[in-house]
């Protein structure tokens, strides 16, 4: 099997579209191109896919996009829709929005080979707060957002985290469940590393965000093993939720958002022993 290594970026699109996110291929030898499937549907807003192929290593030309797929959105109450392509790769529906506790399901066809994936948008867990945890050692120290949320009794929820530094985007890969917190009250420190901020620590005066959404185990297992291969140096394919061996994943979500300015009265300071 050949080996791929997945970087998560987000694409910004004109007012007319809602924001999704590319998930690029960087394959370090010359090989066939790869469809990639990157499709989203958001609580109250509709279902964005982009449709791409992968590319080597070392051709720095913008990312191959895909047109001409014929893609369909269906629901568990018999709702369908065929998207519109919206701009080259980029597809969209206009008619159906996500709802929670509806599953979604996703058809692609692309020439003679079709794929498909199921998602379920679960209830949104919300934030119901966000503040820094410093940790001291010795004579250094060091921040890291933390999120504060009831997790719901009685049922499994995934929560896939992005975190943002005075408006620009992060590329760690933060994901969680509730194995061990089902129905508790949750404290979930987001690790910080400065190389992922131009090699520069969190300080006061930054302005962190915090998005987390609450996932389904699909979405979850590709998160997961996208994170595990991006720790690793690549190696692995992270676990698709499509069917036909295709790139990528479709998920669908709730979100959540907090924001803050880092002060002294939202720093918790945690002395190491």
């Amino acid at each position: 099997m050949k080996k791929y290594i997945y970087i998560l970026l987000t694409v910004v699109f004109t007012m007319s579209l809602v924001s999704c996110e590319e998930i690029v291929d960087l394959d370090l030898r010359s090989v066939d191109p790869l469809l990639v499937i990157d499709a989203t549907i958001k609580e109250n807003a509709p279902c964005v896919v982009l449709l791409s192929t992968t590319q080597d290593y070392y051709n720095n030309s913008s990312v191959p996009t895909v047109s001409g797929g014929i893609i369909t959105l269906s629901d568990d109450a018999g709702n369908t829709e065929v998207l519109i392509e919206s701009m080259p790769g980029v597809y969209q529906s206009h008619a159906m929005f996500g709802t929670a506790n509806k599953t979604y399901t996703l058809n692609v066809k692309v020439g003679d080979d079709s794929y498909t994936a199921t998602s379920k948008l679960l209830e949104t867990v919300a934030i119901d707060s966000l503040y820094i945890y410093n940790i001291e050692v010795g004579t250094e120290h060091f921040y890291s957002p933390t999120v504060i949320f009831d997790d719901p009794a009685d049922v499994k929820n995934y929560y896939y985290y992005t975190t943002f530094v005075n408006g620009a985007r992060l590329s760690t890969i933060y994901v969680g469940n509730d194995e061990y917190k089902n129905g508790r009250n949750t404290h979930e420190i987001l690790f910080f590393d400065k190389e992922d901020n131009d090699d520069r620590v969190l300080e006061i005066g930054d302005t962190i965000r915090v998005e987390m959404r609450t996932i389904d185990t699909g979405a979850y297992d590709f998160y997961l093993t996208m994170m595990y291969s991006v720790a690793a140096g690549g190696g692995t394919n992270p676990i698709s939720n499509f069917s036909g061996g295709v790139l990528g994943c479709f998920s669908a979500y709730g979100l959540s958002t907090r924001e803050i300015i880092i002060d002294e009265s939202n720093i918790y300071t945690k002395k190491a022993n």
